[in-house]
C-alpha cells in the first residue's frame, strides 16, 4: 500500500457575494500546486432544498440545502490521494487569476509556511460550524463584508446556476433568509473555542482588490494551536 501524498487543505468561508471564489483564484496564482472546491457543487438536488416556514421560499442558504456527507467525503478523498473524486459541478472550472496584490501575496505567503505537494482550497457560505467537515481543514480563512455591500452585490447578480437548472433570487430573498441565516450561522462560528477560532470582530486586514472597502478577512489557525491573526 503506498502512503498517502502530504496534502494541505484550506477553507475560505464568508457570506454570500464577499469574493470567497475570488480570493480561492488569486490564491490558486499565486501558490503552487492548486486544486478549487465549491460548495455550491454541494447543494441537494433543487426538488430536496427545505422551504422556509415563515416566507414559503426555498432556503438554499440553510444547513440542510446542503449535503454534507458527501462534501465530507470529497475532502477525505483529497486528504488521502491527493486530488479530488470525479463529482459534477454546478459551472465549468474558471482559470487561475494571476494578477498581483500585496494582500494576496502576503496571504499566500503564509499559507506556504509548510510546503506540501498539493493545496486544496475550498470556498463556500459555511464550512466550520460542523465538526465532520471542519476537522478536515489546515488553515481556515472567514471573508467578510458589509451588509449594503454584499446585498448590493447579490442584487446584481441575475442568478445561480445549479446541477439542474437555474435559480434567480425571489423579491425579498436577500434580506428574509440569506441576511438571516448569514448571521445565525456566523454566530455559530463565533460560538467556538478561541484556541480554535480567532473571534470574528477582532481586527482584520482590508482586500481592497476585492472591490469593497469593507472587505476583510481572518486567518484561523488549526484546531490546538493557538489564535494568531495574520499580520501584512
Amino acid at each position: 500500500m503506498t502512503a498517502s501524498p502530504a496534502t494541505s487543505i484550506v477553507g475560505i468561508s464568508g457570506p454570500t457575494c464577499s469574493g470567497k471564489t475570488t480570493l480561492a483564484r488569486r490564491l490558486q496564482g499565486a501558490l503552487p500546486n492548486v486544486t478549487l472546491l465549491h460548495q455550491d457543487d454541494f447543494y441537494l438536488p433543487p426538488d430536496n432544498i427545505p422551504i422556509d416556514p415563515a416566507t414559503g421560499m426555498q432556503d438554499w442558504d440553510c444547513d440542510a440545502a446542503i449535503d454534507w456527507p458527501r462534501l465530507e467525503a470529497a475532502l477525505a478523498h483529497f486528504r488521502a490521494q491527493g486530488r479530488l473524486p470525479v463529482y459534477r459541478v454546478t459551472e465549468p472550472p474558471a482559470a487561475a487569476d494571476l494578477r498581483p496584490d500585496p494582500a494576496v501575496v502576503a496571504l499566500a505567503k503564509e499559507l506556504r509556511r509548510d510546503p506540501v505537494p498539493a493545496t486544496l482550497i475550498v470556498d463556500g457560505f459555511m464550512l466550520y460550524h460542523r465538526p465532520a467537515v471542519d476537522r478536515q481543514f489546515d488553515r481556515r480563512l472567514v471573508v467578510e463584508a458589509d451588509r449594503a455591500t454584499l446585498e448590493a452585490r447579490r442584487r446584481d447578480r441575475t442568478g445561480y446556476q445549479t446541477t439542474e437548472g437555474w435559480w434567480t433570487d425571489p423579491p425579498g430573498y436577500f434580506k428574509r433568509i440569506v441576511w438571516p441565516n448569514y448571521l445565525r450561522h456566523r454566530a455559530e462560528v463565533a460560538a467556538l473555542p478561541t484556541d480554535h477560532h480567532l473571534a470574528l470582530d477582532s481586527g482584520c486586514l482590508d482586500i481592497p482588490v476585492l472591490d469593497a472597502a469593507a472587505v476583510r478577512y481572518i486567518l484561523i489557525n488549526p484546531i490546538g494551536a493557538p489564535g494568531e491573526q495574520v499580520k501584512r
